[in-house]
């Protein structure tokens, strides 16, 4: 089944809530993510993962600007909503709106979603269950993401969807990002790109340096510190990269969804490091 074809099925009978596995870490749009942050820590071996490219076709959600997500609306379900209001109890914010059961691998959706579009296994490996899907949450709406091993690592994560970005880009810079690192029981690294002692960024096999300026910002690296900042192509998603050589440590990298930080450039955020300038 096509891509396409994934966005012309709506979702029909909401999973009954019940609280988020405490260990399902949520994703932050706003925050700089070094390696795989919302991935929680393994427990089983590192397995190897083969990476799919996602065909990537234009007209994925009407908030992106470039289409619609079904091109019949006369045949669009209604749409899912996930209520949890009983007893007139207005439930606190959700600290994930759409994630996985840790251990049982079961969808949950936070009270007060209405998922308006689902796409299903957008992660092309056997041993993840994944969904993505375009939902409203109080007026606003959403792009969500989730995915999960069973019994080992699972994240969750959303971003306001606003004119101009691809909900299909940002599923797969998603799947790219995170995916790997699901099956690593330590710290992990994609290396696909290392900085040199002048402050370059060198590409690796299968990665596609697209712009790059050095030295990084201040809030990003320190003055005299090795660093770069720059965007990159690799398996069909475009990523966000800061790189930085701190004195004593070995050269530290983070990448970022590009669609979170349009354009990269003056969009990443700065990077905490030792001695950083107060932001605020």
């Amino acid at each position: 089944m096509d891509l396409m074809d994934r966005f012309e099925q709506a979702t029909s009978g909401g999973p009954a809530h019940r609280p988020l596995e405490d260990r399902l870490v949520a994703g932050r749009r706003a925050q700089a993510r070094r390696r795989i942050t919302r991935t929680v820590s393994a427990v089983a071996a590192t397995t190897a993962v083969v990476g799919v490219a996602w065909a990537l076709q234009p007209g994925a959600d009407p908030s992106s600007g470039d289409g619609i997500v079904a091109s019949d609306a006369s045949a669009t379900p209604d749409p899912v909503v996930n209520s949890d209001l009983s007893d007139g109890v207005v439930p606190p914010p959700p600290t994930v709106l759409f994630g996985y059961d840790l251990n049982t691998a079961r969808l949950e959706i936070a009270p007060g979603v209405t998922v308006v579009r689902q796409v299903d296994d957008p992660v092309p490996n056997d041993a993840v269950t994944s969904a993505a899907a375009v939902v409203t949450y109080e007026g606003e709406r959403k792009w969500v993401m989730a995915a999960v091993v069973r019994g080992q690592s699972g994240w969750a994560s959303d971003l306001v969807a606003t004119s101009g970005r691809s909900f299909e880009q940002w599923v797969r810079e998603l799947t790219v990002l995170n995916t790997r690192g699901m099956f690593s029981n330590g710290p992990y690294e994609p290396g696909w790109v290392t900085l040199d002692a002048a402050g370059m960024l060198t590409a690796n096999d299968g990665v596609t340096i697209v712009e790059q300026s050095s030295p990084a910002r201040i809030d990003q690296a320190p003055a005299n510190a090795p660093s770069a900042a720059g965007t990159i192509e690799v398996d069909g998603a475009r990523l966000c990269v800061v790189a930085r050589k701190l004195p004593g440590e070995d050269a530290d990298i983070t990448y970022l969804a590009e669609t979170e930080h349009r354009g990269c450039g003056d969009a990443v955020p700065g990077i905490d490091y030792p001695g950083a300038p107060d932001a605020s």
